[in-house]
């Protein structure tokens, strides 16, 4: 027999069984799309992700984060709106609230919605959904693979004594008639779950099966496929030195070679600038912040690796942080600026600091022109001179000739 553990791995979300079946309700009566159940049930994972933030932090729940949880091409903002007018969720940037009774849900068959759940025993308790679960569900497009999981959910999951007990009698003809679906595929989908290691069928009595269906277990340590564990890195090992050790332990003498005067570690983002040194991004230095021309080439890198579009927008973004970084950045200029235009933190960026960066650019282009070299003048043929008693032969010639075509 299986007995309670207290939490599966991964941890688990209180749903309300009420809530769940008034999920899948609200999705059957065309209310809401199966993309919007999907991103409700992200949402609980998200809102679970947050429940150990420590205190004086606020959480930040952003749309991108739905989307890519569900990991669809779907539109989280229409689907918050649908969810939001039928009244199953309430989202702000701060704070996600859910629906936990019946008399929350917007809807005008009200009655029927009711009868619906009062037709699940049960259905005033809350039901602790793995988390992995969840993810699991947010991303699955089957309808019936999402009531064949919210079936056995309510039939063979529960909290009782501080723990979990997994284990309980579901029957496809019951989940196929509450939640509206075709006994066929719920036994196809229950297949492919039990495949998966989600569901551990037990041995079940023939008699037991007909009347109350087939024995199910939820495996609480279930893993999906192509899950990858986080490993932990080990704590430091503490060691309390009070003397130094005694001679008789260094006697050996190591045969690595170790530089004496090794140079101390340099923090993150801020180096000594050294003669010769090049202009990186990869090393940013304090001195860069104030040089135009190696900006402008920390520029050119940060748009060829693709951390920057390439525009005049951007650039005068990328000089204004500069301006930030050399008036806010007390301890490590070039770290908040790395920081500012990897993650496009224009917002911080003042308006006099954003004319300063454009006066800079100003500057720089007008020096580049002005010491610009001089085109090289066009050689010229010299013109030879002409003497003045040459000019006179000249003439005379030129009159001589005219007299000459006047008496003819």
């Amino acid at each position: 027999m299986t007995h309670a553990v207290r939490k599966p791995d991964g941890g688990f979300v209180f749903i309300p069984a009420s809530m769940l079946i008034a999920a899948w309700w609200l999705y059957k009566r065309r209310l809401i799309e199966l993309r919007d159940l999907r991103l409700w049930l992200a949402a609980h994972e998200l809102t679970a992700s947050r429940c150990s933030l420590k205190e004086g932090r606020v959480p930040d729940y952003r749309l991108e984060e739905f989307a890519r949880l569900i990991d669809s091409g779907c539109r989280p903002v229409a689907s918050v709106a649908r969810l939001e007018r039928v009244g199953l969720i309430t989202w702000s940037r701060s704070r996600v609230s859910f629906a936990t009774r019946l008399s929350d849900i917007q809807a005008q068959e009200h009655d029927l919605l009711t009868a619906s759940v009062q037709a699940v025993q049960n259905h005033k308790r809350r039901v602790p959904v793995p988390r992995r679960i969840l993810r699991h569900l947010a991303r699955t497009t089957r309808p019936a693979s999402i009531a064949t999981v919210f079936g056995h959910l309510l039939r063979c999951l529960y909290y009782r004594d501080g723990g979990c007990s997994p284990v309980g009698l579901c029957k496809a003809a019951w989940i196929a008639e509450h939640f509206g679906m075709h006994v066929r595929n719920i036994k196809h989908a229950r297949r492919e779950l039990e495949s998966a290691g989600m569901l551990l069928r037990h041995e079940t009595p023939q008699w037991l099966l007909n009347r109350w269906g087939l024995r199910v277990e939820i495996n609480l340590a279930w893993r999906p496929p192509g899950f990858v564990k986080r490993r932990k890195s080990p704590p430091r090992e503490r060691v309390i030195r009070t003397q130094s050790p005694p001679p008789e332990s260094n006697r050996k003498l190591s045969s690595k070679e170790e530089t004496k005067n090794a140079a101390p570690p340099l923090r993150s983002g801020f180096l000594e600038t050294k003669k010769g040194s090049g202009v990186d991004w990869r090393n940013v230095h304090a001195q860069n912040l104030s040089d135009d021309q190696a900006l402008l080439t920390l520029y050119e890198q940060a748009t060829s690796w693709a951390i920057l579009p390439r525009c005049e927008s951007t650039r005068l973004q990328f000089f204004a942080a500069a301006e930030h970084a050399r008036r806010c950045g007390r301890s490590n200029p070039p770290g908040l600026f790395v920081a500012l235009v990897r993650r496009r933190l224009w917002h911080h960026i003042t308006q006099a600091e954003e004319d300063a960066a454009r006066k800079r650019l100003r500057r720089h282009a007008f020096l580049s022109v002005s010491t610009r070299p001089a085109p090289p003048a066009r050689s010229r043929s010299p013109v030879p001179s002409t003497s003045d008693a040459e000019r006179l032969r000249i003439r005379r010639e030129i009159e001589r000739s005219l007299r000459e075509a006047a008496a003819a």
